[in-house]
């Protein structure tokens, strides 16, 4: 297993800048996911990583190799970095079968017949493809499609898998079903593993790491549990979570002995060794964390119901009071009328504090 190192890497396009200064390590043999919106630099990250394009400073290592130095003059080209890549468009040979779209980089590397062969039915079984080994791109279906790309991989059993948003193009049911594939993937090769995509359920679901990144800069890199309760920043806090986290503004109060943060219809402890400027902080809260009452209870906050949204598993309900707006998210399908009184109750060890100015979290 290898892992992969970026060091003072920078990459810009004219005047736009897609990677600032990024230090990534991706361990042996972990699975790391790049995640963040349209334009932030994930894909190009990916692409650095594989050779497509060529930063402007800095150093990419994969193991002990350096494969990229402007300063000591290395560069070494795509096909010398022992890499597998997944695109988003399959990147399939249209006038070749399945069998040749598998094998062709297996023959360039000039490998022996009888070994062609013996991983091209490896791979093959292990995509459930044998019996479409001689269909052409055309007359398979996307998921299919999709699985001669990753049976390619297998065939070709790299050190290093990239994959950039692999699964984009599937329906809902099929991505369920490929995301598997692809862990196990990950798992059979034994390979390190950089996966590139905007939805937060692949990141959190698949991925042993998590980099968060927006407008070229990598906001957060840590496990996906971390991501989700501990976030280091408010755009990660707000980039990550469905339904979308809860936003409270609030003001630092002291008085008899207590520290307390004021949101206008609410009050929590806050911890007075958190150093706040102005007085002012922002707090997110997860709607699954918010407990929820049809009844009147004393010390809980009393709401009005604004929209009701089942999903089956869940509902999602949208909250007001005449200073806050809360989502409450509860398992079930959960019935109740607009304009309803609900009382809500949430601990303070559930909410993450930022600071009102720069964003980060004030416990990091």
């Amino acid at each position: 297993m290898e892992d992969i190192r970026l060091t003072g890497v920078r990459k810009t396009y004219g005047k736009e800048v897609a990677v600032e200064n990024m230090d990534l390590l991706v361990e042996p043999g972990d699975f790391l996911t790049i995640l963040g919106p349209s334009g932030c630099g994930k894909t190009t990250t990916l692409r650095l990583i594989a050779g497509l394009e060529e930063p402007d400073r800095g150093e990419i290592h994969l193991a002990d190799r350096l494969v990229f130095s402007r300063e000591q003059g290395v560069i070494v080209p795509p096909e010398n970095r022992n890499l597998g890549l997944i695109f988003q468009s399959y990147a399939l040979w249209p006038h070749m079968t399945v069998r040749r779209n598998i094998t062709l980089g297996l023959e360039h590397a000039r490998l022996p017949r009888e070994k062609i062969d013996r991983r091209l039915q490896q791979a093959l079984e292990k995509v459930q493809l044998e019996e479409l080994r001689d269909r052409y791109p055309s007359e398979l279906s996307g998921g299919q499609q999709q699985r001669v790309a990753v049976a390619r991989l297998i065939a070709m059993a790299p050190t290093i898998l990239l994959m950039d948003e692999p699964l984009s193009n599937l329906d809902a049911m099929l991505r369920v079903d490929m995301r598997g594939e692809l862990r196990r993937l990950h798992k059979d090769l034994e390979a390190t593993t950089v996966y590139v995509t905007h939805d937060q359920v692949e990141a959190l679901t698949l991925s042993d790491t998590v980099v968060v990144m927006d407008k070229a800069v990598v906001q957060q890199q840590a496990s996906p549990y971390d991501i989700y309760h501990r976030p280091a920043s408010l755009f990660v806090a707000e980039f990550v979570g469905n339904p979308r986290i809860n936003r409270l503004d609030g003001m630092v109060r002291g008085g008899n002995g207590e520290t307390t943060v004021d949101f206008g219809d609410v009050s929590v402890p806050f911890d007075a060794n958190l150093n706040v400027r102005n007085g002012s902080v922002v707090a997110t809260l997860r709607p699954e964390a918010i407990q929820l009452s049809k009844t009147e209870k004393e010390g809980w906050l009393k709401v009005r119901i604004d929209a009701v949204q089942p999903t089956g598993s869940e509902t999602v309900i949208k909250t007001s009071s005449d200073r806050l707006k809360l989502t409450v998210l509860q398992p079930g399908f959960f019935q109740m009328a607009t304009d309803e009184p609900l009382w809500l109750r949430f601990e303070a060890e559930s909410l993450n504090f930022f600071d009102s100015e720069t964003g980060k979290n004030l416990a990091a």
